[in-house]
């Protein structure tokens, strides 16, 4: 009988855990992009009109 709910190797299992830790890596990055973009707006000198 074939597993249930589960991976039929080993292989498949590391495949499928290596994928889920590219998209959390490209999720990161992006997080941390717009941070840094926020960070540099918050730092850019503002004009005030007189």
């Amino acid at each position: 009988m074939p597993k249930i709910g589960g991976f039929l190797s080993r292989q498949g299992g590391d495949f499928a855990f290596a994928s889920e830790m590219a998209e959390k890596r490209r999720q990161l990055r992006e997080v941390e992009a717009e941070l840094a973009a926020e960070a540099c707006e918050a730092s850019a000198p503002t004009r005030e009109a007189a």
